[in-house]
Order: C-alpha cells, then sequence, then structure tokens
C-alpha cells in the first residue's frame, strides 16, 4: 500500500484524487434534522454511499494495477552493499544498480506485495528492470532464495547460462564462477530456460544448471543417486552406460524427467526411453510412443496430466517441450 495514506510522504496523484472526492463528499451540507426525530438513512443516501465506495474501491484498484512494486533493501546481517556504499539500513533498490554481500552478510528485497528474495553471503545480484509488469534480475554470483506471489512470468532472475521464469513459487538459486550452479524448487513451479532449452521444475525437484550450456534435465530430489548421476552424465554428453542405469533406477515419479529428456537424445535413443516412459506412467487412451515422439502438442499435454503433477494452466509451449491441455 501506498505510503502517502500513512504519513503524506511522496506525491501520489491517484490516491490525492480519490481523497479530494472523499473530502468533497464529506464536506456537503447535511440537511437538518428536528431533535425530537431521528431519521433512517433513504434509498438515495444508501445509494450515494455505495456509489462513493465503489468509486474508492475503483480508485484504488487502478492505483495498485497501474503502480510499480517499490523494491526496499533490508540488511539483515553483515555489511553488505548497494553500488559499492555500506547498506546500514533501509534503502530503495533502483535499476541498474548492482547489491553485494560479503562472506558474512545477507539482504532481503521486498517487492511489494509481490513477494520477496533473500540473499544469501558471497553473492552479487543486479537490478535490471521494475516495472507494472516485470522485475528482472541478474545473479552474477552466489545464492538466493525467493518467494514469488506475482503473476506468472512476472518475475525473472537471469544468471549468466538460463533464467529462473517464476510460475507463482518459492525456490533457491545458486551460481558460481564458472556459470554453473542449481536450482531447488520448494514449492509451485519454475521454467528454468535458455535460448536453446526449456524445463518445468516442480516442487520438491531440483534442476542442475551447466556453465555456457544451460539447464539440465530436472529430477525429484528423493530419487536414488544412480538415477541422478546417470541422468546428469547424459546430460553432459556422456551416454556410454548411462541409459541402461537411468531405466532400471527409475520410478513411476521420475517420468517427468524421462519425458524433458527425450528431445536432448539421439533420434536412435528415442523410441527405448520412451518406451520405459510408458511402462512408469501408462498413457491415456489414445495416446502412444508414436504421438510423443513426433512431438504431438494434444498426445504431449494429456500426457503430462498422467503424470499426476498438478494443473499447469500458466504453461507455455516452448520449443519441443508439452503443454498441458488447458494452457491459455
Amino acid at each position: 500500500m501506498s505510503e502517502y495514506w500513512w504519513d503524506r510522504s511522496g506525491r501520489d496523484a491517484e490516491l490525492e484524487r480519490i481523497e479530494q472526492v472523499l473530502s468533497a463528499a464529506a464536506l456537503a451540507p447535511a440537511p437538518l434534522l428536528a431533535p425530537t426525530r431521528r431519521r433512517r438513512p433513504g434509498r438515495r443516501a444508501w445509494v450515494a454511499a455505495a456509489a462513493l465506495l465503489a468509486a474508492l474501491a475503483a480508485g484504488w484498484a487502478l492505483h495498485r494495477h497501474r503502480a510499480a512494486p517499490s523494491l526496499q533493501l533490508y540488511p539483515l546481517a553483515g555489511a553488505p552493499t548497494l553500488e559499492g556504499t555500506s547498506l546500514a539500513g533501509r534503502a530503495t533498490w533502483h535499476p541498474g544498480q548492482a547489491l553485494e554481500t560479503g562472506p558474512d552478510s545477507r539482504v532481503k528485497v521486498l517487492i511489494g506485495s509481490r513477494g520477496e528474495v533473500d540473499l544469501e553471503p558471497g553473492s552479487r545480484l543486479r537490478l535490471v528492470r521494475a516495472d507494472r509488469s516485470t522485475q528482472r534480475l541478474f545473479l552474477d554470483r552466489g545464492t538466493l532464495r525467493a518467494f514469488i506471489l506475482a503473476p506468472p512470468r512476472h518475475f525473472f532472475i537471469d544468471t549468466p547460462s538460463a533464467t529462473a521464469v517464476d510460475l507463482g513459487c518459492a525456490y533457491a538459486l545458486s551460481v558460481d564462477a564458472q556459470g554453473g550452479g542449481w536450482l531447488r524448487v520448494a514449492f509451485g513451479w519454475v521454467s528454468f530456460e535458455n535460448d536453446e532449452r526449456e524445463v518445468y521444475v516442480p516442487a520438491g525437484a531440483a534442476c542442475a544448471l551447466h556453465g555456457g550450456r544451460g539447464p539440465g534435465t530436472p529430477f525429484f530430489e528423493d530419487a536414488t543417486a544412480a538415477f541422478r548421476a546417470a541422468l546428469d552424465a547424459l546430460d553432459r554428453g556422456e551416454p556410454a552406460g548411462a541409459l541402461d542405469t537411468l531405466l532400471a533406477q527409475a520410478r513411476p515419479q521420475d517420468a517427468f524427467s524421462l519425458l524433458q529428456l527425450l528431445p536432448r537424445l539421439d533420434t536412435a535413443e528415442r523410441p527405448r526411453v520412451c518406451e520405459g516412459l510408458t511402462q512408469l506412467v501408462a498413457p491415456p487412451a489414445g495416446v502412444d510412443c508414436a504421438a510423443i515422439l513426433r512431438s504431438d502438442p494434444q498426445a504431449l499435454g494429456r500426457y503430462w496430466s498422467a503424470l499426476g503433477l498438478g494443473e499447469m494452466k500458466w504453461w507455455r509451449l516452448g520449443g519441443d517441450l508439452p503443454a498441458p491441455p488447458n494452457r491459455p
């Protein structure tokens, strides 16, 4: 909420206009009433009051829609810096400014009513864009934890190798000096993407970030160590024996990993993986490996729904990746 109505700090033209309307209504002369007779408000008075409240609500909704979220910084520990200057207390963060934490410092970023980000020690984070429609940060190095309530695809965190696109979620993101790192999702979904690939990471899953190559294939963190190692080997282009291990170790809940791995495999390997995939989770009637392998949008959408990962209507179709059937 704007601070104008709390302490009159700053100027807010829209709220000032609403306040003038309210003041005019409050100062309008009221009819004289006989002291011995108490009248109930007439229908006209109720209608006027309702219209005034509706105008106030509409004005406030319009203001909230128009207002860009203010990004506020709050030091949590140590001596973080903003553009090289020590951050001693609350500060407003502006596009183009870099925020850095030393080995013992942490900072909280409040993004209006849309969420917050905690920047952990040894990190550098830049604000790229902050307006009504988009908030975009760039994590050069280090670790952050984000809790976002903004509409899907309004909040982005770029890294040197990929972009984390918020789909309504909480997650942790880490980047090292070589552009590698990891993404872990606590709840909701994150789209992890670059120019060549887009993967979807649900709650309880993680995804490796490979410097210079972008996101790997996501996996649930309770998958077996052998499954995770085989998946990493395939992502790195080291398939010798890895495919056998992957299929042997896969559980039904790991089907979402196999489905997102398919586009990365050689054409000759895809039928075998698809067969293993459909043995883990039976496809709906009318969907088979032939349709999945030719990336039929309807078949892929129906199969994604069969995985039991919940409704994901905010997805978008990206490259060979499937989208659910109720995508807007």
